[in-house]
């Protein structure tokens, strides 16, 4: 028997059931924004396209510089949540 695991995703209290907002803040899922594709908050910039980017060797501010919509506080801050979340899990 598979056993259910909640989302990390949570539902933002709106007048637009549809929006929602990973907890951390920095990651926005609506489905009116690429379909639901997990955007930069305040972009339409999908958080694979870093991730894109840091497989092909390109530097974050290579990142940075072709989408100049997304702040450098926001990655970071959003890096340094996935850093944590990875050390609390494997604690």
């Amino acid at each position: 028997m598979m056993k259910h695991t909640p989302s990390p995703v949570k539902r933002v209290s709106s007048r637009r059931p549809r929006k929602w907002l990973h907890p951390n803040q920095y990651v926005k899922i609506d489905t009116d924004i690429l379909g639901g594709t997990p955007v930069f908050v305040n972009t339409r910039v999908p958080v694979t396209a870093l991730f894109d980017y840091l497989e092909d060797n390109q530097t974050l501010m290579a990142f940075l510089e072709d989408f100049p919509s997304v702040k450098q506080e926001v990655v970071v801050a959003f890096l340094a949540e996935l850093a944590q979340q990875y050390k609390r899990e494997a604690a």
